[in-house]
């Protein structure tokens, strides 16, 4: 069914066929049936993040919290929410400059700066805040080119890290409701898209422990977040607030971390959830045009991986008839083929 979605756009009588085989041979029907990677001796087939918590990449980025504030109409946690949910730490209570309104899934995901890694700067103990993608250090501990560090800001939550024994997930069931609601919006396949959605949001927010009554009360909700989009899924007022904008933000923050490929490879292809491009990217890495940047087109993004310079040793032939397929070069930003736009 994933694959089906993702080759809609190129093929779409074939992504009709396969959605439906997929949905007649049987797919998820809970949490219950989510595929998680075995765990094992190795660090990395346990859990990655438990290793990398103190990684200076797990730091919440502006783009993230444009995402989840103001969603949802749900206020920022109390004592009484950290009662009815252990999974929202104490330190979340206190957090400075945090949403008055936000996703109930965001402080769970991100915790305040200060608790894995002393802030650079002290008077940032405690900021629940994000800084723009793309501003880069010049060494570890250093200060990013636009004077920030990157410990001032939020981090990774407990929840993926506390333990090595974490479950790693590869396909959940979040996913599998988001992507029948995307092959009914596509008309890939028959089905009530809004009862796919809800199943969906339901399950990431149970996922961490989210009440029923705020899970309903969010679902009812047509707060906006920065970008206009409301979790009311009949709600389409406004600016970026049509049902897929719905459904690919809800799949975006259901996914956040461990499924994050997935999310890039929905944002390529439908240009979904808003997001903001690198703030400061270098040409030696990514040739973007400055007005690509500027209008947040989808040309402002990173749309594939290198080939390696290994395989131009062992593989050069067959790498060099790909690159002609994508126009005669290597850039990382060549549509790859399935991403029509």
């Amino acid at each position: 069914l994933r694959m089906a979605v993702r080759i809609s756009d190129v093929n779409a009588a074939k992504a009709k066929t396969e959605a439906a085989a997929a949905i007649s041979a049987g797919v998820f029907s809970s949490d219950a049936d989510a595929a998680f990677l075995t765990q094992g001796e190795d660090k990395f087939a346990q859990n990655p993040i438990y290793y990398h918590k103190g990684s200076s990449v797990l730091h919440m980025s502006t783009a993230y919290k444009r995402l989840v504030e103001g969603i949802g109409g749900q206020a920022w946690p109390t004592a009484a929410d950290r009662e009815a949910n252990k999974n929202i730490t104490e330190v979340i209570l206190t957090a400075k400059n945090a949403p008055a309104v936000v996703d109930p899934r965001a402080p769970i995901h991100f915790e305040p700066a200060g608790i894995i890694e002393s802030p650079a700067t002290p008077s940032m103990n405690g900021n629940w805040d994000g800084t723009d993608p793309g501003h880069v250090a010049s060494g570890v501990g250093a200060a990013m080119d636009n004077g920030q560090f990157v410990s001032d800001f939020s981090k990774i939550g407990p929840w993926y890290y506390e333990t090595i024994d974490r479950k790693y997930p590869l396909f959940k069931y979040s996913e599998l409701c988001f992507l029948k609601a995307i092959a009914i919006q596509l008309g890939l396949t028959s089905g009530d898209a809004k009862t796919e959605y809800e199943a969906g949001v339901r399950s990431s927010m149970t996922e961490l422990g989210v009440p029923e009554s705020k899970i309903a009360n969010y679902l009812a909700s047509t707060s906006p977040n920065y970008y206009g989009t409301t979790a009311k899924y009949d709600d389409v007022t406004g600016t970026n607030n049509t049902p897929m904008d719905k459904i690919l933000t809800q799949k975006y923050i259901a996914q956040f971390q461990e499924c994050s490929f997935e999310t890039w490879a929905d944002h390529r292809q439908f240009h979904k959830p808003t997001l903001m491009p690198f703030a400061n990217v270098s040409s030696s890495v990514f040739n973007m045009n400055p007005s690509d940047q500027a209008n947040n087109t989808p040309n402002a993004y990173i749309k594939r991986i290198y080939y390696p310079s290994s395989e131009y040793t062992v593989n050069e032939a067959n790498v060099k008839e790909a690159e002609k397929r994508m126009g005669g070069s290597n850039s990382i930003q060549n549509n790859l083929w399935w991403d029509v736009n």
